[in-house]
């Protein structure tokens, strides 16, 4: 999406808002081999690059420490090498007038996993979808960040967290909070 030049305020905020959509439906569509939770939290990482946010990363180790046992339940049953992590980003804004928060799911799809969804409407292929919650969430945040009708609003992500899809469904599992 391109602008050509223009610098009509109205249509370069709407060629931003559409970029980001953009952005995120593409990064939605990910197959588990790409969209994956180390995938993610690259990619994320090179969107807040230079926007002034303090992004924290819990790996494995950490999330256990804290007590999330049941995000480590769903990421302990991959299949595969990934590793389960826990993403939050927050605008470093001094003397904010508002706090808003986005709190978006990011669950990668591992085909390892049972299918649990049953019936008409329940198709496993579009369980690649589980992440939208969290890409959707950190898009709506970028922008408020840059948009500087905001500037005094500190917006925070917290509980972003990347999984792999659960298998262990006979665990009685605690969780902190």
């Amino acid at each position: 999406i391109t602008h050509k030049g223009t610098k009509n305020k109205e249509v370069l905020d709407i060629i931003n808002v559409a970029t980001k959509i953009h952005h995120a439906r593409v990064l939605a569509m990910l197959p588990a081999n790409l969209g994956y939770p180390e995938s993610m939290k690259k990619h994320f990482m090179a969107v807040f690059k230079n926007v002034a946010t303090k992004i924290k990363i819990f790996s494995r180790d950490q999330l256990k420490k804290k007590g999330f046992n049941l995000i480590l339940s769903v990421g302990d049953s991959a299949t595969n090498s990934h590793k389960p992590l826990l993403m939050t980003i927050e605008r470093l804004v001094k003397n904010p007038k508002k706090t808003i928060c986005f709190v978006g799911k990011g669950i990668t799809f591992d085909s390892g996993g049972i299918n649990i969804k049953t019936g008409t409407g329940s198709d496993i292929e579009k369980m690649k979808y589980d992440k939208i919650g969290a890409i959707y969430a950190a898009y709506a945040m970028l922008h408020l960040i840059q948009d500087p009708r905001f500037d005094k609003f500190l917006c925070k992500q917290n509980l972003m967290p990347w999984l792999d899809v659960v298998k262990n469904f006979g665990e009685i599992l605690t969780q902190i909070g």
